[in-house]
C-alpha cells in the first residue's frame, strides 16, 4: 500500500509519500483508519497489475521484438539514456 498525500493540501505545500507492508490480518483494519483521516490519499498498490494486464503486458513485448527483427520498430543503445 501507498500512502499519498491528499488534494486537501495546496499545490504549493510540501509533500511526502510513504510505503507500508501490513500483515494481511490487520489490513483492512489499518486501510479503514487511514481512511479516517481526510489529510491522507490512498493508493493501493498490494496486488499488482492483473493476470490479464500481463498476459497483454508480454503479448505486447513479443511483437515489439517481432517488428525490431524486421526493422518496423527503431531502437538505440540503452546509454542513450543515461546520456541525455
Amino acid at each position: 500500500m501507498q500512502i499519498l498525500n491528499s488534494s486537501a493540501f495546496s499545490p504549493e505545500m510540501e509533500r511526502k509519500s510513504i510505503t507500508l507492508t501490513i500483515p494481511n490480518k490487520k489490513y483492512k483494519f489499518f486501510l479503514e483508519l487511514l481512511k479516517s483521516f481526510n489529510f491522507i490519499q490512498i493508493k493501493d498498490i498490494s496486488d499488482g497489475d492483473s493476470k490479464e494486464q500481463v498476459l497483454a503486458n508480454l503479448k505486447q513485448g513479443f511483437k515489439d521484438i517481432q517488428a525490431i527483427k524486421k526493422n518496423k520498430l527503431k531502437t538505440f543503445p540503452v546509454e542513450d539514456l543515461f546520456d541525455a
